[in-house]
């Protein structure tokens, strides 16, 4: 099955990261999905949108995403 983006979903794609290729955020259901440059999706639950914005504005995304966002309750959503 692929995974699709929900058009209403906030959509950051990023470009200084050599992991993370795009970060999409679903205020609706508080989720995070974090597309990865190998296209493996994850969703992240219970991610304010505080959260989101913390992360898509941090210096470092890579290291963001590892001391604030990977310890989150996680699905992997896709293989890629």
């Amino acid at each position: 099955m692929e995974f699709e983006i929900d058009p209403n979903w906030f959509r950051t794609p990023i470009k200084n990261s050599s992991q993370i290729k795009e970060i999409a955020y679903d205020s609706g259901n508080y989720r995070l999905y974090i597309i990865f440059i190998n296209q493996s999706v994850y969703a992240y639950e219970k991610v304010s949108y505080l959260e989101y914005q913390e992360f898509i504005s941090a210096p470092s995304i890579g290291r963001h995403f590892h001391a604030f966002i990977k310890q989150k309750e996680t699905t992997k959503q896709s293989n890629g």
